[in-house]
């Protein structure tokens, strides 16, 4: 789920991007071939699009499967599998009509078959089985046409249907042919075909000679690792070509003049989420403690190095067209931490004379017990543990007791999404408003059980109307809504935005920074002779 990765956050609008491609760069002609190694972590959550939650997923799948649409450079939908689309009834129906020619890896042909197929096993997945609970209906119309029906007009379905990694076209019958297809899916409908993969060590890409925009690069030599110091020494001597690198390296990095750093201002949110079933979570004067107490510039100098972007209360980015601007949390800190000893000793939680709380007359806690949080985070982040760590500075200094937990990441989100954690790290991605409130705060939505863990009608009808409004007015008046109605409740406590940090050596040329976990930006990318 992390966000300080190679190719990332769900969909971002417009980014501000640091690094672009240069004139003198542009001139050069793009030649196909050659090879690049390229340094991620490995897929934990397995290959399957209807789980892969995870982003060590997504990036190989989208590098595997295409979607039907997909995000440009600028963060526009267009067409990827699908040449064109229509809108009909209102908002209600959608109808794509596939490219001429279209091949999976294999060479059998993409058709409107596989594209249902795909779409009905969507809807029945974890990842976009809730963002894809309007579809009333999915039907072939021709060989290279399909109509999605809707239960009520909607803006969002190509946003739903242009999520790398998880809305993509599969090929029906060689799914259906091997149980095991998702262990080691070899025949696909993206720009690389799965060569080779071998667990704790690698995986091996070659170019799809069939998809509609064959890559310049031919093979990708996909290599795990998840020390990103080590990552940037790597780019830095030439072993490797792109990495995500560790905010410490960045300065010096930017230094070298053998090496590109590409940085973008991208809606990837990092913080805590909290079982609000049980004890203390359930209590929201408890929540709204902990965001007081929650030291978010700490943690951006401590385990950012002063890069990214912190947040006192609101979600959305400043780029973001329904952007509202909400700064509750951001009293001075002394302010900040007597509001939250205020608003514990309120909730039945006293402070001891030893400076530890413990519950007087909390209901479903017995007298005298210390208020005591474990927090797991990922044991293969770094900034998971740092921000852990701060977190846990931040409230002793309110009497609160917080255990951080290393925890497996093969099964960290999978725990999450079951409610096993009283409090826990996350972080992910997303595009804009719609895409946040739609996957993270609607029940069923792609992020919500590992996020807010919300469940609720009344502000799932306010999302339904914000996403299916055809005015842009109406839309900002219901997201500023949202904004303070999350920033007041407290679903997960949100430290803030950790930007894209990539290093790249000087011969791959034409990368840009990425828009999503779509392998998009490496399509165009080239190796220099």
């Amino acid at each position: 789920m992390r966000r300080t990765r190679l190719l990332a956050a769900l969909v971002v609008l417009i980014p501000a991007v640091a690094v672009v491609v240069t004139s003198a760069e542009a001139k050069q002609t793009a030649k196909r071939g050659g090879s690049i190694t390229m340094l991620e972590v490995e897929p934990t959550g397995g290959l399957d699009p209807n789980s892969a939650f995870v982003d060590s997923s997504r990036v190989p799948l989208a590098m595997i499967f295409e979607t039907l649409v997909e995000r440009n450079a600028r963060g526009t939908i267009v067409g990827a599998l699908a040449s064109s689309w229509k809108v009909t009834n209102g908002g209600r129906v959608y109808t794509f009509q596939l490219r001429k020619g279209i091949k999976f890896s294999n060479g059998s042909p993409v058709t409107a078959k596989d594209v249902k197929f795909s779409i009905d096993r969507m809807r029945t997945g974890l990842t976009l089985k809730g963002a894809l609970s309007g579809v009333t209906s999915v039907a072939i119309t021709s060989a290279r046409s399909v109509r999605v029906t809707m239960s009520s007009p909607t803006r969002v379905l190509p946003a739903v249907l242009a999520r790398p990694g998880q809305a993509v076209i599969l090929p029906e019958k060689v799914v259906n042919a091997d149980k095991n297809f998702f262990s080691d899916p070899t025949v696909g409908s993206g720009p690389w075909k799965l060569a080779q993969y071998v667990p704790k060590s690698h995986m091996t890409f070659t170019a799809n000679p069939y998809y509609f925009h064959q890559p310049y690069i031919q093979t990708i030599h996909y290599t795990f690792g998840t020390d990103q110091t080590a990552n940037a020494a790597a780019v830095e001597s030439g072993s490797a070509d792109i990495a995500n690198v560790n905010y410490a390296d960045v300065n010096h990095l930017k230094k070298d003049p053998k090496v590109r750093v590409v940085q973008a201002d991208t809606l990837s949110l990092v913080g805590f989420g909290m079982n609000k079933n049980e004890p203390p979570f359930d209590d929201v004067s408890v929540r709204q403690a902990f965001a007081y107490a929650d030291d978010r510039a700490g943690k951006q100098a401590a385990c950012w190095y002063g890069t990214g972007a912190v947040t006192y209360g609101g979600l959305l980015r400043p780029w973001d067209p329904d952007y509202t601007k909400i700064n509750l949390y951001g009293l001075p800190r002394a302010q900040d931490l007597a509001k939250a000893g205020s608003l514990l000793t309120a909730a039945g939680w006293k402070l001891n004379s030893d400076g530890v709380r413990v519950a007087s007359g909390v209901n479903g806690v017995a007298d005298g017990t210390p208020l005591k949080v474990t927090v797991p985070y990922e044991s293969n982040w770094p900034a998971a543990q740092c921000h852990t760590l701060v977190l846990q500075q931040d409230l002793k200094q309110v009497g609160v007791q917080v255990v951080p937990q290393a925890y497996d990441p093969t099964t960290f989100y999978t725990q999450a999404g079951k409610g096993a954690f009283e409090m826990w790290h996350f972080g992910a991605g997303a595009a804009n408003a719609d895409d946040l409130y739609l996957n993270w705060f609607h029940s069923g939505g792609a992020l919500t059980a590992v996020t807010t863990q919300m469940n609720s009608p009344t502000i799932d009808k306010v999302i339904d109307e914000a996403l299916s409004t055809t005015s842009a007015t109406h839309a900002k008046k219901l997201y500023s809504y949202l904004e303070h109605w999350q920033a007041t409740n407290v679903p997960m406590l949100v430290d803030g935005y950790q930007f894209i940090q990539i290093a790249t050596t000087k011969r791959l040329k034409g990368y840009q920074a990425p828009i999503d976990d779509d392998s998009r930006s490496l399509v165009y990318a080239w190796v220099a002779s």
